[in-house]
């Protein structure tokens, strides 16, 4: 019974491991973004700029970051699974891994919102009787700007989601002694 339960066991700490380490990346690129929407208030004060910003601010939050918090989760648990005894390179190439899948996570869902907003309908509701509401130009101009957003999200997000990494893998290591550097120093 207990040989059957290791793999779970093991599985269930991959998969916890998998969401803090995800979620604490989500919420540092939050933070980062919130406090980004904030400086901009107060360095340009407008009136009405506030709210555009936080409006942009939770689109951000939908179309990019849940998805590439959900990638890089995908990432640590599934693709690149991550565990203590990695050397740091191991670890620092799973990081990237991670980011790469969450930004490709961030590309397809900006994909996706560019090319539903591409079928709209121009004018009042049933205006024209829908004379060719699918504007090929700006579902090419939506997608060029997905692109543009996921490699930006994977250069703004590679190296959190690294220094999450190495702070969760080298946490246990901070406070430990070796053997060698136990003495007293007059011993030595």
């Amino acid at each position: 019974m207990a040989a059957e339960e290791f793999p779970v066991r093991r599985e269930r700490g991959r998969l916890s491991i998998a969401i803090v380490l995800a979620v604490a990346v989500v919420v540092v690129l939050l933070l980062q973004q919130w406090l980004q929407i904030i400086a901009s208030a107060i360095l340009v004060p407008q009136d009405g700029l506030l709210l555009s910003l936080m409006g942009s601010g939770i689109r951000w939050m939908l179309v990019v970051a849940l998805p590439f918090a959900v990638g890089a989760w995908f990432s640590l648990w599934y693709v690149a699974p991550v565990s203590r005894v990695l050397s740091l390179s191991q670890v620092g190439l799973r990081a990237l891994v991670a980011a790469a899948l969450g930004a490709a996570g961030a590309l397809l869902c900006s994909v996706l919102v560019a090319l539903t907003q591409g079928f709209r309908v121009p004018g009042p509701f049933f205006g024209n009787s829908f004379p060719l509401a699918y504007g090929g130009w700006d579902v090419l101009e939506g997608v060029r700007s997905a692109v543009h957003t996921g490699i930006s999200v994977f250069a703004q997000a590679a190296p959190v989601v690294a220094l999450v990494l190495l702070v969760w893998w080298c946490w246990p290591r901070v406070g430990r002694v070796s053997p060698a550097s136990s003495g007293n120093m007059d011993e030595v």
